[in-house]
């Protein structure tokens, strides 16, 4: 029986950021892709090593020090900060010889919801130094995609009388790093709620949507030869549900109990861990904000299309992480 090896790949060695080899601070930016969809949490990683032989606070005031970004297109304009306050190394302490990372969405400090290339500087500052200093930069771009599948659904209300809020779950399509991947994205007309990055396209093969009777959202597609993905998804994109099946006597697919709304999966048979595949797990994954543990590389493929109205990105549940590097 064929093993499917489902590595997770969380950790960032091969976009590792090159610290600055100069001056009493070593700062060094990474991203973890190159290829972000359009409201996709575009996630940065900072790292800072102090040389000065004395331990830095960073206090909530930035006159205190301060971490700070510059991001700018390929014509070289600054984008627009939406949240020109935020200082995203209050509270941080940085002993002599230390070196500490800061993980975030930058694209939740900065208006990138248009669709392009951009490049992106960390900079970072404190009293007590005489120069701030910055990192190399990192470049990255955004790209719309093709809708394949749309549904309207409605948030549960709290009482009989409150108003129905509709929101629109969608199955995008675009071109990515390494080949074309699905995404799940849920929205309405002022606001994206969540995206989520679901699995490569695999030539011949569609994935399957629907959603239940209390608007969570389910998702069936094929991420290896044989090999299937179910997850299940509430109204704000989070994960409820995750199983993996086989493609046994029968072909997995979803289908529903029109009486009650049911959805579930038919034919196949449940994956067993261990048995018909096995999934790397080195060290503590990413926020829900990423892909939930991405069982499969990319696959080729491609499309886009015209970017859409601009609107308020409302998923960015964890602005930014602190981690310690020994």
């Amino acid at each position: 029986m064929k093993r499917h090896d489902l590595r997770l790949f969380v950790g960032l060695a091969a976009l590792a950021p090159v610290l600055s080899s100069f001056g009493q601070i070593g700062i060094g930016l990474s991203a973890d892709r190159r290829k972000y969809l359009r409201y996709e949490p575009i996630e940065v990683r900072v790292v800072l090593r102090n040389y000065t032989g004395n331990t830095l606070v960073f206090g909530l005031d930035p006159k205190d020090g301060f971490l700070k970004f510059r991001v700018t297109r390929t014509d070289r304009r600054a984008v627009r900060s939406t949240a020109p306050d935020a200082n995203p190394a209050a509270g941080l302490i940085l002993g002599t010889g230390e070196t500490k990372t800061l993980t975030l969405a930058v694209n939740s400090l900065f208006d990138m919801q248009r669709v392009g290339s951009y490049e992106i500087r960390a900079v970072v500052g404190h009293p007590r130094l005489a120069n701030d200093y910055i990192s190399d930069p990192v470049s990255i771009d955004v790209r719309g995609g093709i809708v394949c599948w749309k549904r309207t659904l409605g948030v549960p209300a709290s009482s009989p009388a409150t108003r129905i809020q509709p929101r629109e779950a969608s199955l995008v399509l675009f071109h990515a790093d390494k080949g074309d991947v699905y995404c799940l994205r849920v929205e309405d007309d002022s606001k994206v709620y969540g995206v989520v990055r679901l699995g490569p396209r695999i030539a011949g093969s569609k994935p399957e949507c629907d959603v239940d009777a209390v608007s969570s959202i389910h998702v069936l597609l094929l991420i290896r030869p044989r090999f299937y993905a179910y997850r299940v998804y509430d109204y704000n994109v989070e994960l409820l549900q995750e199983r993996y099946y086989v493609m046994d006597r029968s072909v997995p697919h979803l289908v529903r109990d029109s009486e009650i709304g049911r959805i579930m999966v038919s034919g196949g048979r449940v994956a067993v861990e261990g048995v018909d595949y096995r999934i790397n797990r080195p060290g503590a994954q990413r926020g829900s904000t990423g892909v939930p543990r991405p069982p499969a590389p990319e696959a080729a493929g491609g499309g886009s299309q015209p970017p859409e109205k601009k609107k308020e990105t409302g998923f960015f549940r964890r602005l930014f992480r602190f981690g310690r590097k020994g």
